[in-house]
């Protein structure tokens, strides 16, 4: 599906959700979208439970098993360490209370709020999130549709 409106009119969703996040974190804030709004809102939402559902694979920094989640400090994303649910990222060094665990799509856009992060911020930790689940590091909408499919 592309979208049909605006100014990602054309753009496919599924590159959309990976280049545009914080496009895509608008949608889902829209509270009743009607029309060509909703079925886009529709398709994102799809796609997201897609994205979520890949695991990682790269491996924990705690135990080297398969990493479940990555953590980002508050106003860091660029550097993502990978954990899988046993592990304790605290117990490996990390600052006491200033990680965020990050395991979703939903999850990367509520901290980058939260945060205040850049949109290159979320950008790079979606694309980075992306890629531990599969995407090839260049993107374009054939990567982008055969991620998703």
């Amino acid at each position: 599906m592309n979208v049909t409106f605006g100014e990602h009119k054309g753009t496919s969703v599924e590159t959309l959700i990976l280049k545009e996040p914080g496009y895509v974190s608008w949608v889902l804030s829209v509270p009743n979208p009607s029309g060509p709004m909703r079925a886009l809102k529709a398709e994102i939402e799809r796609l997201i439970t897609i994205f979520d559902g890949k695991p990682f694979s790269k491996v924990c920094h705690g135990c080297q098993k398969v990493a479940t989640n990555c953590s980002v400090y508050r106003y860091n994303t660029y550097m993502p360490m990978w954990w899988c649910d046993n592990c304790d990222p605290y117990q490996s060094g990390a600052d006491a209370g200033k990680l965020q665990v990050i395991s979703t799509y939903r999850q990367a856009l509520g901290h980058s709020k939260a945060y205040s992060t850049t949109k290159d911020a979320l950008r790079t930790l979606i694309k980075t999130m992306a890629q531990a689940k599969g995407l090839p590091a260049r993107i374009g909408k054939s990567q982008a549709q055969a991620f998703f499919s």
